[in-house]
């Protein structure tokens, strides 16, 4: 009826009309989605419409509200609620020749529906009625038991009494609800019949109540469902109108509206598809090829599992452990993902499927937004990083993976979730850390529960996922899949052209148990392509581990007489294997990349700190020395030999040895570089203002002068030498703030590098592109106000060594080649990786992911891993150790002899500069030495105080310096 939907459709949020023959309403309760129909008369007509709606719509809960006639005898009043907790249908039956026999059935509605009801009639839900009642002051009451469908209206006291008889616990008597609910118990999907009672069904029936009792019966149910939808904060919902209403609410995270898109996103989500169809559909599912010969991939069976995940209605009215169920193997698991309304847990055993599985999901999902622009876009990570990560939340750590692996920045990735464009497929949950998986199921839960995504699915190892306990994941469904069948193993073997292998697998048990899972299966096909039953040793006394650790054993030699490799370079590459397979599950990674190798390479996962602070404390020491010997005679120190300059050339060394420490310890290699206009402005003003003017007053308080530049400034805008050298510190420290503040460092995503060790390289080449402009630009300056060339050099030096450790990542970049010179002298790895990864891969133990390398399974690498032998680390720990400090000792000797160097070069600048009668310059340059006990800077600076040149004479002065030179045998020096 009219009345009953336009009732309905008073007390939505939104609503709008969809199509015919059926009019499909749809709408909004809240986040909630909502659609809305009328079924037609009679039941075969509601069950025909109820039909359509869970084919079209697929709702979890199905309500049918509207009017019908109350059993007055049974305390029920006209204006009244009525919930259904069966409905009951009186059909007309059949003739026989003892006379008709009625038919009669009954259908129980939703045990959780009706536990909702219970809490929610207490509340002060008739305010929601708001149409006024035909008696005054009424106030309507709810009523529990059972509807009963008749296929005919009645309109008479004696039937509907001699109903009651029959079934004391009717209350309200209607047409359609019997139908529907058929349909809905059919298709297990919750049901419940809410009608507002507006006649008694005897003679006196008319249209008085009929309003009010419609919109009784809609309130109560649109306040139902909204009282759900804030508790229940994972739901999406359905329900039914009585004449036939649906409003839809899925148990399943909180599914909100998402925004039309805008004209940035339906340009840059487009190219994220592209891209993550590349990477994982072309990139690892068509190359998931295990060795030369592609196998054919396994249609795997899966066994629902709904008890490893905490549904919240399950919660909600504790209710018990659903029944696990085996799906048939040509199920898609793009299917299983829609049926559990996109939320999904994949388990498996190692080696299972898993990865091939979310990346057959990850494949169908992106067909479907290549087909529907308005369908989220499906994005893969892997959870092996959060072992860094396990003290920030979910969103943190994603936008910082979507710069690494599709170079997305943070603040456009972090609106894409939360505006819910992305389905998250996160694989390798059993990767985290033991201690940080729990936190890392939290921070998934939080992240569900408050940024509402359109759909998530994790992998987990079965074994680690059942290890945490009662800690798990609040998703909708999970699968565990199956371990091969007979039949699906002989299928495999005949279409990989091997059946003998049949036979070799049927005569040992152990590899029978092997062969149900998937990839092993796979080595087996290759370690014993060749091979007959009787020429596979077999023992009374193996285990399934030791038969495993024999095929993967079999397996490597295998792929080395493919190759024809001699013993001892086979030898020297599996000893290097090892070692990397044990690093890489240290660090947590899936692929190695050259450029990522850093001190926490050289040692056990215990002595990760040691060495970082180690490399931390010796690149600090180098680098002060560096500065020292370099810059201790540059423009400023050598301008006055005063305490105040020393003090600042200390303190300036300090600092680069404290930042040295820093960037040792980050090991941020600057792969990618972008320039802001925007940040250089504000950084050169902040430096220009707050360092620079300090830094001009220290000048002007130590005495320092202008030259050349400051001359010309001083003739053309007439300032004094003070407000010169103010103005210098300004310009200085604000081209060093320009520079450093325009540069913004990054890392290359993995998935854009394409060449090995591509990060460093790319480092290297942004280091001069950034420290060239800037330390030319220094030197050219000090070369025209010094009227020097060799002070423009010294300090262009000064700046690009400056320049390379503040935004060139000079620092890592030479830590990374001094941890491969460590790693080439311990025998780890060769000093140029390269060619050992190359000769790996062509072996078919690792294979080549853009730039970086991995092993061609995770079973590979925890086997190759289990075989390295710790006391090999320890002796190499050792052997690193001892070389760092004789590295460190080796370059305090190399600093010393420059220094002397040093000192033989700025006697003889002093010297030219002397003869040239440039006697400031002179006077500058000898100074320090003279000051270091140099003997013939001090007779030059006698004879300077002696003559007055270059500085005031002073008889006493001249004295004191002819004397110290005497002392130390100068023979001009003893004779004046």
């Amino acid at each position: 009826m009219q009345k009953e939907l336009d009732a309905v459709l008073s007390k939505l949020d939104t609503k709008a009309v969809a199509e015919k023959p059926l009019i499909f309403h749809l709408g909004h309760l809240g986040n909630a989605k909502v659609v809305v129909t009328c079924s037609g008369e009679r039941n075969i007509n509601a069950a025909d419409a109820a039909a359509t709606v869970l084919e079209r719509y697929h709702p979890t809960y199905l309500l049918m509200v509207g009017i019908a006639a109350g059993f007055e005898s049974a305390g029920v009043n006209l204006g009244d609620v009525v919930i259904a907790k069966a409905c009951y249908y009186d059909g007309p039956g059949k003739e026989t020749p003892d006379g008709k026999e009625p038919e009669h059935e009954q259908i129980p509605t939703s045990q959780e529906l009706c536990d909702f009801s219970q809490n929610y009639q207490k509340l002060d839900w008739k305010a929601n009625i708001r149409v006024p009642s035909p008696a005054n002051s009424f106030q309507p009451s709810v009523h529990y038991g059972r509807i009963v469908s008749s296929e005919t209206v009645i309109a008479n006291k004696e039937i509907m009494a001699s109903l009651l008889a029959k079934h004391r616990k009717l209350r309200a008597l209607a047409q359609e609800g019997y139908g529907v609910a058929k349909v809905a118990h059919g298709r297990n999907v919750d049901f419940l019949e809410i009608r507002g009672i507006c006649d008694f069904g005897d003679g006196n029936k008319n249209d008085d109540w009929h309003e009010y009792a419609a919109h009784a019966a809609a309130a109560y149910a649109v306040g139902l469902l909204r009282y759900i939808e804030p508790i229940v904060a994972t739901k999406s919902a359905t329900a039914w109108e009585g004449q036939s209403i649906f409003l839809e609410h899925h148990v399943s995270p909180p599914k909100s509206q998402a925004p039309p898109l805008t004209d940035e996103e339906r340009r840059d989500l487009p190219k994220l598809l592209k891209a993550v169809h590349y990477i994982w559909v072309e990139g690892q599912l068509e190359d998931y090829s295990l060795h030369v010969h592609q196998r054919p991939l396994i249609a795997l069976e899966k066994q629902a599992m709904p008890e490893h995940v905490e549904r919240y209605r399950d919660r909600l009215l504790a209710r018990p452990e659903r029944e696990c169920q085996i799906l048939p193997a040509d199920k898609a698991i793009s299917a299983v993902f829609q049926e559990v309304r996109n939320f999904l847990l994949i388990l498996g055993d190692p080696g299972a499927g898993k990865t091939v599985t979310l990346l057959e999901l990850a494949r169908d999902l992106i067909a479907s937004a290549q087909n529907d622009t308005s369908q989220p876009i499906p994005v893969i990570f892997n959870l092996s990083t959060w072992v860094e990560s396990q003290k920030k939340g979910l969103v943190e750590w994603l936008v910082e993976q979507f710069d690494l692996w599709y170079r997305i920045p943070k603040k456009i990735s972090s609106a894409w979730l939360q505006q819910q464009r992305l389905f998250l497929l996160l694989d390798g949950l059993d990767e985290v850390k033991a201690k940080y998986r729990a936190s890392c199921i939290a921070a998934i839960n939080a992240f569900v529960k408050k940024y509402q995504p359109p759909g998530v699915v994790v992998c987990c190892r079965l074994e680690e996922y059942v290890a945490l306990g009662d800690m798990r994941l609040q998703l909708e469904g999970a699968v565990c899949l199956q371990p091969l069948t007979e039949a699906q193993i002989a299928t495999y073997l005949d279409r990989a052209h091997l059946p003998h292998l049949q036979t070799l697998i049927d005569s040992n048990e152990n590899l029978r148990e092997i062969a149900k899972t998937p990839l092993l299966l796979d080595v087996i096909s290759v370690a014993y392509e060749n091979v007959t039953a009787e020429e596979v040793n077999h023992s009374a006394t193996e285990t399934l581990e030791t038969r495993q650790q024999q095929l993967f054993d079999r397996y490597v030699d295998k792929m080395f007489e493919r190759k024809v490799v001699k013993p001892e370079v086979q030898a020297s590459l599996l000893d290097k294997l090892k070692w990397l397979a044990t690093k890489m599950r240290q660090h947590g990674e899936q692929v190695f990349f050259i450029e990522h190798l850093r001190p926490s390479y050289l040692g056990s996962q215990i002595q990760e700190k040691f060495f970082q602070y180690l490399f931390g404390i010796g690149m600090a020491v180098f680098m002060g020395l560096l500065f020292f010997i370099v810059g201790k005679r540059t423009y400023f120190v050598l301008s006055s030999s005063g305490s105040g300059a020393s003090l600042l050339w200390a303190g300036v060394v300090v600092v680069i040895m404290i930042g040295t420490f820093w960037f040792s310890t980050k090991h941020s290699v600057p792969e990618a570089i972008r320039w802001s206009w925007q940040g250089a402005i504000n950084r050169m003003i902040l430096w220009g203002c707050f360092i620079g003017i300090p830094a001009g007053i220290f000048f002007v308080y130590q005495g320092f002068s202008v030259d050349t530049i400051g001359k010309w400034l001083q003739n053309r805008l007439g300032l004094d030498d003070k407000v010169l050298l103010i103005l210098g510190g300004m310009s200085l420290f604000g081209w060093f703030g320009f520079f450093v503040g325009g540069v913004t460092q990054g890392q290359l995503p993995d998935t854009f590098k394409f060449s090995p060790n591509q990060g460093i390289h790319q480092a290297i080449k942004n280091l001069w592109l950034v420290i060239l402009p800037f330390s030319v630009g220094v030197g050219v300056f000090f070369t025209v106000e010094d009227s020097s060339i060799s002070s423009g050099l010294t300090m262009g030096m000064v700046a690009l060594l400056l320049g390379g450790l503040l935004f060139g990542g000079l620092v890592p970049i030479i830590q990374h080649y001094y941890v491969r010179f460590l790693l080439f002298a311990s025998h780890r790895l060769p000093f140029r990786p390269v060619t050992f990864l190359t000769q790996a891969t062509q072996l078919f133990l690792l294979r080549r992911v853009g730039g970086g390398y991995k092993f061609i399974h995770r079973l590979v690498l925890d086997h190759l891993a289990k075989k390295f032998d710790p006391t090999q680390e320890q002796q190499a720990v050792e052997k690193v150790t001892a070389l760092f400090v004789s590295t460190l000792m080796i370059v305090s000797l190399l600093f010393k002899g420059i220094d002397n160097l040093d000192h033989q070069y700025l006697y003889i600048w002093g010297q030219v500069a002397y003869y040239n009668r440039n006697y400031e310059q002179a006077f500058r340059v000898l100074s320090p030495l003279a000051e270091e006990g140099y003997v013939d800077a001090q007779n030059y600076l006698g004879r300077m105080y002696q003559y007055g040149q270059g500085v005031s004479k002073d008889e006493a002065m001249a004295e004191k310096w002819y004397q110290r030179a005497a002392e130390q045998g100068n023979a001009e020096a003893m004779t004046n």
